[in-house]
């Protein structure tokens, strides 16, 4: 199934994680961040324009501050649902055939 006698398998394993999994939740960090901070930015703009509207000003902090929260557990979930399964699989693909059972080694390179 791979080529024998090189890293192409430890290689493959590496790049599948950095692609599947690093690489999304860098994006999805860099672009919550970014969405966090024009929300936490204009907070101190609101602060600032008066107490007339006391009440309505405080329920738009609010729904920004649970905005900001939200965007931060999306990114905490999808790495917590996808990291173990990503490095499950490093983990595998690292393995040798001699170190697996009969059994797994002989489903590894068996057609499917």
């Amino acid at each position: 199934m791979y080529p024998s006698g090189s890293d192409f398998r430890q290689y493959l394993s590496l790049g599948t994680f950095l692609l599947q999994f690093f690489l999304p939740l860098n994006i999805a960090g860099f672009c919550y961040g970014i969405i966090g901070l024009n929300l936490w930015s204009t907070k101190a703009i609101l602060k600032a324009s008066g107490n007339r509207q006391n009440n309505h000003m405080s329920s738009i902090l609010r729904n920004r501050q649970r905005t900001i929260k939200m965007l931060v557990a999306v990114v905490m979930v999808f790495a917590g649902f996808w990291l173990p399964i990503s490095l499950y699989v490093c983990r595998a693909n690292r393995e040798k055939p001699d170190t697996l059972t009969p059994r797994e080694a002989s489903r590894m390179t068996s057609p499917k």
